[in-house]
């Protein structure tokens, strides 16, 4: 049996946003994992999943068990794995759960990149199963949620461990973008870290329209971007792959009417806000005047880190 590491994990479930996680098999950590590349069989589902990836990673208990065929990387897990922690999708081959490859990413990806995948994760969208393959495509749901990952996290061990609950802190369900993602964080990490450090919004709220704010919407709800329920704040990102047409436009400026009508303070940020600095900071700024916050002029070194985090997560 051939167990997958997180990157090939992800590359399963990003290629199947439809799969439901319960509905596999659930495969035994590390049994007859193969020591020599002549003990590696595959079936025709595993081969062909595998033959499509770059270069497929294997996660194995020790050293000894490094095959070494070419084309797969290795890496070790030496302690003991959760239970019910893989899925098998083919005769030979068991992926991590959605969970368990936050986990193992945790071993060497940095904290910003992890709470990206995280937010990932627990959202309504997957990025590709390959890199520069296009768009992100929509799920119908999440694929795990922040509680089970927490769970999860509580029967591992060993490397990345810390770092997973400090990144799992800023992972929130219901994100439907990556943009999203990138926003959220951008606004909500500490301050120490590049952040703003603003408290965390909800992520696609619902807001009900009534009366005359439902005539003018021609819809009975809105989902808000980042919705802050305290201050009745909505923060929307208008991307252009998302926003595009004088159609689109038009509803979605009637839609942002209908939210001010029932009391939403509505902020809207067009792509180039979020992708430069300083029109980030008027809108970072504005948001920090509803939510009541104190506005602090940032130091050079301050702006150095939001630099360095903006490079991280855009």
């Amino acid at each position: 049996m051939l167990y997958a590491g997180y990157r090939t994990g992800l590359a399963f479930w990003r290629g199947n946003p439809d799969a439901d996680p319960g509905s596999f098999e659930r495969g035994e950590p590390f049994v007859g994992v193969p020591r020599r590349a002549s003990e590696i069989i595959l079936d025709d589902a595993s081969s062909f999943f595998l033959n499509s990836l770059d270069m497929p990673d294997l996660l194995v208990p020790s050293k000894e068990y490094r095959c070494r065929p070419r084309h797969y990387a290795y890496s070790e897990y030496s302690g003991e794995l959760p239970e019910r922690s893989f899925v098998r999708i083919a005769d030979q081959l068991c992926v991590p759960t959605p969970e368990m490859c936050f986990a193992l990413a945790a071993r060497t990806v940095q904290s910003e990149e992890l709470m990206e995948l995280g937010n990932e994760l627990c959202g309504i969208y997957s990025r590709q199963a390959i890199p520069g393959q296009g768009d992100i495509v929509q799920r119908k749901g999440p694929l795990e949620t922040p509680d089970s990952i927490k769970m999860l996290l509580s029967r591992c061990e060993g490397r990345g461990v810390v770092r997973a609950q400090f990144a799992l802190e800023y992972v929130i369900p219901g994100s439907a973008s990556p943009m999203e993602t990138s926003l959220m964080l951008l606004l909500c990490l500490p301050v120490r870290r590049g952040g703003y450090g603003l408290p965390l919004p909800e992520f696609n709220a619902r807001i009900d329209f009534h009366g005359r704010s439902r005539a003018v919407a021609r819809r009975g709800f809105a989902r808000c971007d980042l919705f802050w329920s305290e201050a009745n704040l909505d923060v929307e990102y208008n991307g252009r792959s998302y926003h595009e047409g004088e159609l689109e436009y038009a509803n979605d400026s009637d839609r942002i009417e209908a939210l001010k009508m029932e009391g939403i303070e509505v902020i809207t940020l067009a792509r180039s806000h979020v992708l430069h600095r300083q029109p980030f900071e008027v809108k970072a700024r504005q948001i920090h005047q509803v939510l009541g916050k104190r506005w602090r002029t940032p130091a050079r070194k301050q702006l150095e880190k939001r630099d360095a985090l903006r490079r991280i997560l855009l």
